[in-house]
């Protein structure tokens, strides 16, 4: 049992140090200073770095909206909600990529401010353009905005709504190509 025991603790100690040791190197300052040899050792093992799991939080906040009327379809974001099954469907994955793929026609246009409410705002714009989705299995036809909002601090977080932060946002009519 003593065994088991002693390579349990070998094992702790090495994951710790693998990760103390990379979270470290990857750190532009700290008060843990690793030499250049550690420091290129680390890098050729852990290549991407801890940059590869987040992306800035200072980041503008995207998100697409179907504005058909009489249309309760909605983009299926986040991926972990429960109508995705916690993410083992791939529709909101699938729905980010065809997004991406739309707003690439369009991202040289001009957006239009708005304070206020996005949804308001992308009812009382004018279609910017119209775009063609050629998806294999489209789900974004018809009106679709796209809006961009800075993220709230979570410090401010309890003073601000979602509604009293600028957004831009922009209107296109997407016609779908099936087939």
């Amino acid at each position: 049992m003593q065994k088991y025991n002693l390579v349990f603790i070998s094992m702790c100690i090495f994951w710790f140090m693998f990760f103390f040791i990379s979270i470290v190197s990857s750190m532009s300052y700290t008060p843990f200073q690793l030499s250049d040899s550690v420091r290129s050792k680390v890098s050729a093992h852990a290549l991407q770095g801890w940059g590869f799991f987040s992306k800035s939080p200072r980041d503008e906040l995207y998100d697409v909206h179907i504005l058909n009327e009489g249309n309760d379809q909605k983009v299926n974001w986040p991926n972990n909600i429960p109508s995705n099954f916690f993410g083992l469907s791939r529709e909101g994955r699938a729905q980010g990529i065809e997004s991406g793929t739309l707003y690439s026609q369009i991202s040289s246009l001009e957006t239009n401010e708005c304070e206020g409410n996005i949804e308001e705002c992308l009812r009382e714009a004018k279609v910017a353009k119209e775009v063609v989705n050629n998806d294999n299995d489209p789900t974004l036809c018809g009106t679709v905005g796209f809006s961009f909002q800075k993220p709230i601090p979570w410090a401010w977080s309890d003073y601000y709504s979602k509604e009293d932060i600028e957004s831009k946002v922009i209107k296109v009519e997407v016609e779908c190509k099936t087939g």
